[in-house]
């Protein structure tokens, strides 16, 4: 029976397994990336004989074509020979082809980079005669045009038989386009905390059409420069993200979209965003650029600190506030800033309750890449409902102080924000211990309809106390 060779990077796997080297090692030593770019620079062999020496990806959490590992293994039981030949390093196709278990040899990169025309030659020497191609792109043109059969993948899915110059045998096109997954990767749902920097010219009542202009123009800024991040992040966490039961269906933790979109277009976005803030004020864009240094270092580093995780993520929304302030110079009310603290304080200790309450489910101890355990539960719930009810008490304090009668007329009406805060409070951290909260707070009051409801409620009560005037 003809022999099958089978692709890796691209084909049984829809990414690449040298691109999420680079990440993976980047992920261990950030500093390294010089090192990185001179390995690189020394040619394919050397890299990925480099690359090798330090990280391997891990071939169990791999996102493969699992409807291509099945016609394989059914070739595979029919009495087919089937090899995995691919242009990875050695040492990644034999942990692949040593996890699956449905491949009879391998052929890949050692001191010889096997891609192409090189691969071409090695699969003729092995098979001693016709044989079966799987692959993906255009590099694979020059073996379809030398193979009895071919198997498509990916891109090359799509294309006619005459392109190809062989039978085409089977085809597995990709679920999801390139296109869609950047937009999922770059995840705009996010860009309503951006809403954040309103929130000064809310509270001011500031009605000035240039001053909203420049918040519009921050709010633009943030959601860039947040969009960059959440792609330099899943970048560098994709096997943390491929153990996680629901952040492995990211676009790259899912091989759906290439590393080299999020390499290039999270600098672009990054560019536009200083860009916007820029235009805004110098100081707009200092606001930008701590809030930047921020993320990342809570990307690299930050989110395994316990304690300082959580300080810095309610950090990050408050500075967003901030930024709406300075840049239509508005000054930044203490009351404002207070409950902004202890609300996104409460959110950042329920978003780790969440994650907690699914590893305790899974019969784990601790989240990779964090530094949470399942036995903090007890005290995260405890100080996440604290935040909650200081948040409370800080709109009551307000409420009851001098500054209120100052902007509306019927300052009385806001008590009424003190009950809506505690009810949708208690109901997050209710869900929370019941192990039915997302993940993510913010994601769950997009989605929740009590949320919706308790913020109309909220904007009723403050339309009712009848604001004064405006700036």
């Amino acid at each position: 029976m003809t022999p099958l060779y089978v692709d890796l990077d691209g084909t049984l796997y829809p990414g690449d397994t040298l691109h999420d080297s680079v990440m993976l090692h980047l992920q261990g030593d950030p500093w390294s990336i010089l090192s990185v770019g001179v390995a690189m620079a020394r040619g394919p062999v050397m890299a990925k004989a480099w690359l090798a020496e330090r990280v391997l990806p891990n071939p169990v959490l791999l996102p493969y074509r699992t409807e291509l590992i099945d016609w394989i293994s059914s070739q595979r039981a029919s009495g087919r020979r089937v090899v995995l030949a691919t242009a990875a390093h050695v040492r990644i196709a034999e942990a692949v082809a040593k996890h699956l278990g449905c491949f009879d040899a391998v052929i890949a990169t050692d001191s010889i980079n096997r891609k192409g025309a090189v691969k071409l030659a090695a699969i003729q020497a092995d098979a001693q005669g016709p044989f079966v191609y799987a692959g993906d792109c255009a590099a694979d043109l020059p073996i379809w045009k030398a193979a009895e059969g071919a198997v498509l993948t990916g891109p090359a899915a799509t294309w006619p038989e005459t392109r190809i110059g062989c039978p085409v045998i089977q085809r597995f096109p990709s679920q999801v386009t390139a296109a869609k997954a950047f937009i999922k990767a770059i995840r705009p749902h996010q860009w309503v905390k951006n809403v954040l920097v309103f929130l000064p010219l809310l509270a001011g009542h500031v009605t000035a059409g240039s001053s909203w202009l420049a918040a519009l123009a921050m709010f633009a800024a943030f959601c860039g420069c947040a969009s960059s991040v959440y792609l330099l992040n899943d970048l560098l966490d994709l096997e943390n993200d491929r153990a996680h039961p629901r952040k492995r269906r990211r676009p790259f933790a899912a091989g759906t979209l290439p590393i080299m979109w999020g390499v290039v277009a999270g600098p672009l976005l990054l560019l536009v965003a200083g860009i916007l803030a820029w235009l805004v004020s110098w100081s707009a864009l200092a606001i930008l650029s701590l809030y930047y240094a921020a993320t990342v270092a809570y990307s690299f580093e930050l989110k395994r600190r316990v304690l300082l995780d959580v300080f810095v993520l309610a950090g990050l929304y408050v500075i967003r506030a901030v930024a709406g302030a300075v840049a239509v110079s508005v000054p930044m009310s203490p009351w404002l800033m207070a409950v902004l603290v202890f609300l996104f304080l409460s959110l950042a200790l329920g978003k780790r309750a969440a994650e907690l309450h699914g590893i305790q489910a899974k019969g784990d101890s601790q989240a990779k890449g964090r530094g949470w355990r399942v036995e903090d539960l007890p005290f995260v719930t405890t100080g996440g409902i604290a935040a909650a009810f200081a948040t409370a008490l800080v709109v009551g304090l307000y409420v009851a102080g001098p500054t209120a009668p100052d902007l509306y007329r019927q300052p009385t009406v806001l008590w009424g924000l003190v009950p809506l805060i505690l009810w949708w409070s208690c109901r997050v951290w209710l869900k929370a211990g019941r192990g039915e909260l997302h993940d993510d707070p913010i994601v769950f009051a997009i989605k929740d309809r009590g949320s919706w409801i308790m913020v109309l409620l909220a904007i009723g009560l403050i339309l009712a106390a009848s604001p004064k005037g405006s700036l």
